[in-house]
């Protein structure tokens, strides 16, 4: 036979987890679900700590008190997750609506674009020409801008495609792509290599 206080605890534990049950279901639904992308993000905020850390160690400027920025960095990043969760999983009428959904890829891959360049900075600062130059500019610039791609690099992929494409089809350029080219200021190779 059970003793009454075991049964009180069968009674408060049952009860307990049913409620963390629901909790737990809330949370995810209006709160944050994406526990592998919160997995992945911790990744580099522990390198970057890290790195950043022995980075300041070897250079003499190691300070416990920087140590506040990481828990700034966690805020905002809770944050940030946060209300992309929210902006993305909203509902009305019982029906998500998908105006934000955009959102998720861009910032998610901010945030780790934020966090590589960090990592990277860091490594090239300690060590001279271990880290590929064009690898941190590419991050610094998505970091900075949020682009991937200058404007200039955008227009002379187009060029490119386009004189692939002329190229392929044997065919001359139409006058708005000779419009796009004068406005590139490069010379019109389609033109001159179809006959």
């Amino acid at each position: 036979m059970y003793k009454p206080i075991t049964l009180i605890l069968l009674l408060v534990v049952s009860v307990s987890s049913n409620w963390l049950i629901k909790l737990g279901f809330y949370f995810e639904k209006y709160i944050f679900q994406d526990w592998g992308f919160a997995a992945y993000l911790i990744v580099p905020i522990i390198l970057d700590t890290l790195i950043g850390s022995y980075r300041a160690i070897k250079q003499g400027k190691f300070k416990w008190k920087e140590f506040d920025r990481i828990i700034d960095k966690l805020i905002t990043y809770i944050t940030i997750l946060i209300l992309v969760h929210v902006m993305t999983s909203f509902t009305i009428d019982d029906t998500t609506i998908t105006v934000f959904h955009w959102m998720r890829v861009t910032v998610f891959s901010a945030l780790m674009a934020k966090e590589g360049y960090s990592i990277l900075k860091n490594l090239a600062a300690m060590n001279k020409g271990y880290v590929p130059y064009w690898l941190l500019k590419k991050l610094e610039q998505l970091d900075k801008t949020g682009k991937f791609f200058t404007e200039e690099e955008i227009e002379e992929n187009k060029k490119k495609e386009l004189e692939f494409l002329h190229e392929v089809n044997n065919t001359p350029a139409s006058e708005e792509e000779k419009k796009i080219f004068e406005k590139m200021k490069v010379p019109n190779k389609i033109d001159e290599n179809v006959g």
